[in-house]
């Protein structure tokens, strides 16, 4: 919008529409520094009163009533409190010479001399003043008082060429809200140290002595500028440093990395008291949190944030899983303390705290208790053990290739026996139970069968290959038919990736039937094979980065990529039926060390994968107790792992993983085994110091 000013005859008339809204709370404060925009600059040389004729000059204000400041027009481009009750016009300079005229002051109200009200409900005040011919400049200032006194609320500086022989001039006109008080909004940052980097939205509300916020599209009298305090990590930055006009917004930067305590934004303008908005993020340590499930006691997690008198509250994601409690610090101390009780197994969920205003997510592990690991039997009671599988006794059995036997374990004496079952040291190389509790082996150039209550021993090779190097073995759902793994001319070091088979034996005839994979064949030896509840064969294939599977009626040979352009080359390793009906498996990217813990449904074939807490050389996978997947790995960038093996966990329902630090199992072990029986203990088969070891969970 513009001003249109008229002279006519001896008089001049201008006529000045001004408008906008507000509300909110004010202070008084000193008259500000009136600046004008392309006036000219006085000359300080006083002189009287001008010598010709007298002149007045009219100016029209309109001011907006309260609450309803929702008109996008009045507020463009100018500001008038809808609290103004008058106005002050002082003549600064004729002709760039400083004059001394007293200023005209008049009431803006209703009733008052040359007001009105208009029928949209605003207050229309037409205020003469004197003018002089020349070039004319004006401060015009507005006020609630009545009578021109107490702080402004807003103010501008006109210039007006003046003549006598009439004509008309368009002066642009801003009129600029002047400050009195500040506001934050929001009134408090959200941060909260998580390490991340967060961005928030920041504005300032300024607002008249009136307590109307200045509104509209034109610049503040005075700037507001921001400056950050107490931060000597420079956790904190802000897109600018300066607010010129209503609506401005700054972005506040934080980085939760950088360990800022009680730092601060502190906005100040001209004649204003500066404020100061506190940034002092909430704190959790530690975190994340790792609660042990016989934490019967709770595992105390400190809350803290500096400044903060109120009382925190924390809870978990899932009340099943666990109770927690807050107790507060002293009054004041911005402190307290949640207690976590776990009330399941294995979970990894969310602890969520919150100080009444906001709060954030802290991720919550809860995981069974590890006590020490205690191996049974000499080093090197067993040779070359491959696999372990608990049989319908209870016991824990293995096939020993180094020794040609298969080992029994058991559990409550810590005693072995071991029965021959190839004279030539050929296997056995993995073991299976049949319905009838007969073990069937892999015995590399034939599938053997051993009956434990006679001793008797039995082997077929009838339909296997003239090459044929038989190395792993599942049974089926049904226990009567038992599939292998053949490798044939798969040989390592020597001769790899050439075709491979799957084959079947029935238990009551012993007949055997190998299918072609038509792929290469696994590079692992042995390679994951279980039958899933589809009564379909699967496969982890390393080679071909896949998961293979076999129709048990055709034979068809189908291939199941595994990666994804956010895990690429991946291999998988082992493979086992999770309680959830899908396959469960563990793969590595060898060339960048990323392992994934994936699942496929087979009935749809879809996979899943999720990212494992480290990455190395899978060795064996079970369905635990507790119905989640336990896993054993040697950590590392690839095949070439470390010596110092552990396991881990995956939850089947929310996919969270956990892995037990380094130092639980023996330095240079190879867990190339693992059982769990129910009773709260991982029974792991040491591949490297040839025993049987366990894990009890306390």
């Amino acid at each position: 919008m513009t001003t249109r000013l008229s002279i006519a005859g001896g008089a001049a008339c201008a006529a000045l529409a001004l408008a906008a809204c507000g509300g909110g709370g004010g202070s008084s404060a000193a008259p500000p520094v009136v600046q004008s925009t392309a006036t000219p600059t006085p000359t300080p040389v006083p002189t009287a009163a001008p010598t010709n004729a007298p002149l007045t000059q009219s100016f029209q204000i309109i001011v907006p009533p309260a609450g309803t400041s929702g008109s996008a027009r009045l507020r463009r481009p100018r500001y008038v409190s809808p609290n103004t009750g008058s106005i002050r016009i002082a003549m600064q300079s004729v002709n760039g010479q400083t004059v001394a005229l007293a200023p005209t002051v008049a009431k803006l109200a209703a009733g008052a001399a040359g007001c009105s009200t208009d029928g949209k409900g605003n207050l229309v005040c037409t205020v003469s003043a004197l003018a002089a011919v020349g070039t004319d400049v004006y401060a015009i200032t507005t006020y609630a008082s009545p009578d021109g006194s107490g702080s402004p609320l807003a103010s501008t500086t006109v210039a007006a060429a003046v003549t006598t022989s009439g004509g008309t001039s368009t002066l642009p006109l801003s009129l600029g809200g002047v400050a009195a008080s500040l506001a934050f909004s929001p009134a408090v940052l959200p941060l909260v140290a998580d390490g991340g980097i967060h961005r928030f939205a920041l504005t300032v509300g300024v607002a008249d002595a009136s307590g109307a916020t200045i509104v509209g599209a034109g610049a503040y009298q005075s700037p507001v500028s921001l400056q950050i305090v107490n931060d000597p990590t420079h956790a904190l930055s802000l897109s600018t440093a300066n607010v010129s006009q209503p609506g401005q917004v700054v972005t506040v930067t934080f980085d939760a990395s950088k360990g800022l305590a009680n730092g601060g934004i502190q906005a100040l303008t001209s004649g204003v008291a500066p404020i100061t908005l506190a940034a002092a993020p909430l704190n959790v340590a530690p975190s994340p949190v790792l609660a042990y499930d016989d934490a019967s006691g709770g595992v105390p997690v400190t809350l803290t944030q500096a400044g903060f008198s109120g009382s925190f509250t924390a809870s978990v994601a899932n009340a099943q899983d666990a109770s927690v409690s807050v107790a507060g610090g002293p009054l004041g101390s911005g402190s307290g303390v949640a207690t976590v009780v776990p009330k399941t197994t294995f979970d990894v969920t969310t602890l969520h705290v919150a100080n009444g205003s906001y709060g954030y997510d802290v991720p919550l592990t809860i995981v069974p208790h590890n006590g020490t690991y205690a191996a049974f039997g000499n080093a090197h009671t067993l040779g070359t053990p491959i696999g372990l599988v608990e049989g319908p006794d209870g016991k824990l059995w293995t096939g020993d290739a180094q020794n040609g036997t298969i080992v029994s374990f058991d559990p409550a004496t810590g005693n072995y026996n071991a029965t021959v079952v190839d004279t030539n040291n050929n296997g056995p190389q993995g073991i299976a139970f049949d319905a009838s509790g007969n073990i069937w082996f892999a015995d590399n150039n034939a599938v053997g069968k051993l009956v434990p209550s006679t001793g008797a021993v039995t082997t077929y090779k009838t339909g296997l290959g003239t090459s044929a190097h038989v190395n792993t073995i599942a049974a089926d759902i049904s226990k009567t038919t038992m599939w292998f793994y053949d490798r044939a001319t798969n040989n390592p070091p020597i001769s790899v990736n050439k075709p491979s088979f799957i084959g079947k034996v029935n238990t009551a005839s012993g007949a055997i039937t190998e299918y072609p994979s038509g792929t290469a064949g696994p590079l692992l030896t042995p390679p994951a094979i279980i039958v899933g509840p589809d009564a379909a064969v699967w496969i982890a294939d390393g080679v071909n980065g896949a998961l293979g599977r076999i129709d048990p009626s055709s034979g068809a040979f189908t291939e199941y990529p595994v990666s994804t352009p956010q895990y690429p080359s991946q291999e998988p390793q082992v493979l086992v039926n999770g309680p959830d009906g899908n396959l469960w498996f563990a793969s590595l990217a060898p060339a960048t060390g990323v392992a994934v813990l994936g699942a496929i449904a087979p009935s749809v074939k879809q996979i899943a994968l999720y990212p494992a807490p480290s990455g190395g050389l899978f060795l064996a996978m079970t369905v635990g107790a507790d119905h989640n997947i336990w896993y054993t790995i040697d950590p590392g960038s690839g095949f070439f792992s470390s010596s110092q093996s552990t396991f881990g966990v995956i939850n089947t329902t929310s996919h969270a993983s956990y892995q037990y630090p380094a130092g639980v199992l023996p330095e240079f072990a190879v867990p190339a085994g693992a059982v769990d029986r129910g009773d709260r203990t991982l029974w792991i088969l040491d591949n490297a110091f040839g025993q049987i070891g366990k894990v009890t969970f306390r």
